[in-house]
């Protein structure tokens, strides 16, 4: 479908380093669900900026590809797709509970 210059390639690197940072601050036990997560949102490391680190870091690995098949843009599109729907829910979900407890602070 595309292809690009090889330094595009960087991009791909600064998206796993931005994930695994993202997971670091989560910590990785509890991300892998080896162990419970603390309550409430994260607001250190790379949360302090965004609120969905992982998420562009692996939509940078997804479509800053040198070389981009069309297998790969279709794989490419699912994922994405998947991550926005995914974000929508989790956007929805942390509102309701929200509003489940008046007064509530979801930022810890």
């Amino acid at each position: 479908v595309w292809a690009l210059p090889r330094p595009v390639a960087v991009l791909q690197i600064a998206g796993l380093l931005l994930a695994g940072w993202a997971v670091a601050t989560l910590d990785a036990r509890a991300f892998l669900g080896l162990r419970s997560a603390p309550p409430g949102l994260r607001t250190t490391g790379p949360y302090r900026r965004m609120r969905h680190p992982i998420l562009l870091g692996t939509l940078l690995v997804l479509w800053a590809v040198p070389q981009m098949t069309e297998g790969h843009l279709l794989f490419s599109s699912a994922m994405t797709l998947y991550g926005i729907l995914g974000t929508a829910l989790e956007s929805r979900d942390l509102r309701k509970s929200a509003l489940a407890r008046p007064g509530a602070d979801l930022l810890h």
